[in-house]
């Protein structure tokens, strides 16, 4: 397995899903070799633990510089940054040792620069074809295009170039891989939007979970005291993220005035890495910036509305099915709630990005308890039937077999 990120600990996204990956094939009786990078020295601590579900665990840090050196060299190539960006020798050495010294079955590349290693790699010299795997998990150049329609000046121009140069190199993957998967059907449509008549029948979703057991507790703070005239919300999520802060900014400025016509309301952003731009949100009034927090349950089971106003976003929001594990009234963005198998009105309740609408969301669920109640409890019910990591990883065992 290639990962673009060490896949521990879980907390974050494709951080997530990759360790659950590792988990439910090491239980199906694989025997993983990981080969990670680290953006982070301090991650190097977890070797360890990932050994605990590896045969070997090959971890590489690379410092922002050479990043940064490896990006200009491989952009004069024709290729997008994000391959250079997580290009290591040390890591292409180590695959090539692997293919040449093990009877490989499969390969999984988790996101689309981890690609790059399988294309300049040693050639695959055993009797049988060995599988290969990319689980693109989003579509990226579609994220990058996005950005850069959000960006301004340099930054624009920048972001706009990697969507192209990735939306040829998303192709390219197709033609390569045996499969590729993604974590919802609507990634599939949008990746299969883009390719010839003639590919993309090797494409398939594979969805995301949820630790059920850790995510068990369900919250018991769905019924509002009108008297109190007071509402707790939170937001949580990795905060260095662009579109999690492009959320919370928007929230903060063009939601809460809306409602605070109607109740007094507090927000609590939990989550690790909080930007400038996140933290100048705790100067305005019922704004709580926490940073990173050892246990997210008590903060979001203390709250009595969960809020996701994400303006972009790819694929499948893990936040979101976390909060209706642990049932709670939710409100989400349209985009945000894309690739989640619920229904807007029974499960959560999904709106418009529109600061109004927002805002109405979240006094509907305020001003009726049993409302609040009913989204909870099938919130908590859907998850629990749709959402554990074993079913919703079976495909992928599947196709690697």
């Amino acid at each position: 397995m290639l990962a673009h990120r060490i896949p521990y600990p879980p907390n974050k996204g494709e951080k997530i899903r990759s360790f659950n990956q590792i988990r439910y094939l090491q239980k199906m009786g694989w025997n993983i070799h990981l080969c990670a990078l680290v953006d982070d020295i301090s991650d190097l601590q977890y070797e360890k633990e990932l050994e605990k579900y590896c045969k070997t665990v090959t971890l590489v840090y690379l410092s922002k510089f050479r990043k940064l050196l490896t990006v200009i060299l491989k952009f004069f190539s024709g290729k997008p940054l994000s391959v250079g960006y997580f290009y290591s020798k040390t890591i292409q050495n180590q695959f090539n040792q692997l293919i040449g010294s093990f009877f490989i079955d499969s390969v999984l590349c988790s996101s689309s620069p981890m690609a790059e290693y399988l294309i300049c790699g040693k050639k695959i010299k055993n009797k049988q074809k060995i599988i290969q795997v990319m689980d693109l998990i989003d579509v990226d150049s579609v994220k990058w295009k996005q950005y850069a329609a959000q960006k301004k000046s340099i930054a624009s121009i920048i972001y706009f170039i990697e969507s192209c140069l990735l939306k040829l190199y998303e192709t390219k993957i197709v033609d390569f891989f045996t499969a590729v998967t993604l974590v919802s059907s609507a990634e599939v449509d949008t990746l299969r939007s883009q390719l010839q008549s003639n590919q993309g029948e090797n494409i398939y979703a594979v969805g995301n979970g949820v630790d059920l057991e850790f995510f068990s507790k369900k919250s018991e703070r769905t019924h509002f005291d009108p008297l109190k005239n007071k509402l707790n919300v939170i937001f949580f999520g990795r905060m260095d993220y662009y579109p999690n802060e492009d959320a919370v900014v928007w929230f903060v400025k063009q939601v809460m005035p809306l409602i605070r016509r109607k109740i007094s309301i507090t927000l609590s952003i939990v989550g690790a890495k909080p930007s400038r731009e996140v933290i100048a949100l705790s100067k305005f009034s019922g704004v709580e910036v926490t940073g990173e927090v050892k246990d997210i349950r008590p903060y979001v089971l203390s709250s009595d509305i969960c809020v996701f106003p994400l303006r972009m976003a790819r694929g499948i929001q893990n936040k979101v099915l976390e909060a209706m594990a642990m049932a709670k009234p939710i409100v989400v963005s349209k985009q945000a709630f894309t690739g989640i198998k619920a229904l807007s009105g029974k499960h959560l309740i999904a709106v418009e990005t529109e600061p109004n609408a927002f805002a109405e969301a979240v006094l509907s669920i305020w001003k009726n308890n049993n409302y609040a109640s009913f989204l909870a409890s099938n919130a908590h019910k859907q998850v629990h039937q749709y959402y554990s990591w074993d079913s919703q990883l079976k495909q992928l065992h599947d196709l690697l077999v």
